[in-house]
């Protein structure tokens, strides 16, 4: 689907005209020192993003897939701080809910680690699973 939408819509089409809309109020939006709501003050708001959904961070927590996340003392790197602050603007339930699933003390990559001992086929689906969760990303982010 993806494609399809590559070859109808170009992407210095769709990132020079269309996207600035959906930038919210930040410094590349349309209203760069944010919008004052009514009683509430100035907010400075991301806009629309698919970053913003839940739906791919759990799988990336359940693979064990990393986005630039920083060891121990070192910088983050720019992809994983993008989806950081996205996730500051997801319901509180699903980063509360994303919190936990990542608290877990044992994930479904540890659980497939054991399991390729006596069932070898199981890390060459759940590498298959994590490629293609990749090819989407790497088209994506």
């Amino acid at each position: 689907a993806l494609d399809k939408m590559y070859s109808k819509c170009k992407p210095e089409k769709f990132f020079g005209d269309l996207r600035r809309f959906q930038r919210g109020s930040t410094d590349k939006g349309l209203t760069p020192n944010g919008i004052t709501y009514e009683g509430v003050g100035v907010k400075k708001l991301s806009g629309a993003s698919a970053g913003q959904s839940s739906t791919l961070p759990v799988f990336d927590i359940f693979l064990g897939i990393k986005h630039d996340e920083p060891e121990q003392g070192e910088k983050p790197g720019r992809v994983f701080e993008y989806l950081d602050d996205m996730r500051k603007h997801m319901p509180e339930e699903h980063q509360r809910f994303l919190k936990a699933l990542k608290e877990q003390p044992k994930q479904p990559r540890e659980y497939v680690k054991e399991k390729m001992k006596t069932k070898p086929e199981m890390a060459e689906l759940f590498n298959s699973i994590v490629s293609e969760i990749s090819k989407f990303r790497g088209k994506h982010i």
